[in-house]
């Protein structure tokens, strides 16, 4: 599981593999949504699919039905790629040639959104984020200009 809900908190979000953040992105009271947070949020608060029954949705006992999304990330390949780029900024993306599956797509440096989402602490954890002149903020992988390198087995 990339995030949940933490238990006994107000929605908020928690994400136990921060090396995923730039995909998975974040859910924020303060600063709204990002990554797969943001594309698939009508399906993960169970807003998606309801249609005309939105009209009566305050009569059934179930008022949302969310729903899991399911990614071809390889988390062990993605902390793999993370810790060959370790402190170095740029990028890497690892993808499936027979499917087009994305197995990794790492971005460095990067931010953890478990910081991010904090109420308490968040907009001073944002702050030194937009500060750094490491840009930790940008996903490299999909928003960095880069000259494409390929790699093949032989």
């Amino acid at each position: 599981m990339l995030a949940d809900n933490l238990p006994g908190s107000n929605h908020q979000r928690e994400y136990p593999y921060v090396v995923a953040a730039p995909v998975v992105g974040y859910r924020s009271d303060i600063f709204g949504t990002a990554g797969l947070e943001n594309t698939y949020d009508a399906e993960l608060t169970g807003l998606a699919g309801l249609g005309g029954s939105d009209l009566l949705r305050k009569f059934r006992d179930q008022a949302y039905n969310p729903v899991d999304v399911h990614t071809s990330l390889d988390i062990a390949l993605q902390q793999a790629a993370a810790d060959l780029l370790g402190d170095q900024r740029g990028a890497v993306v690892a993808i499936e040639p027979s499917t087009g599956r994305i197995l990794a797509i790492v971005s460095s440096p990067t931010y953890d959104p478990n910081k991010l989402v904090d109420p308490n602490s968040g907009r001073r954890y944002v702050a030194s984020l937009q500060a750094s002149d490491a840009s930790p903020l940008l996903d490299r992988a999909t928003q960095g200009l880069y000259v494409r390198a390929r790699c093949t087995r032989s």
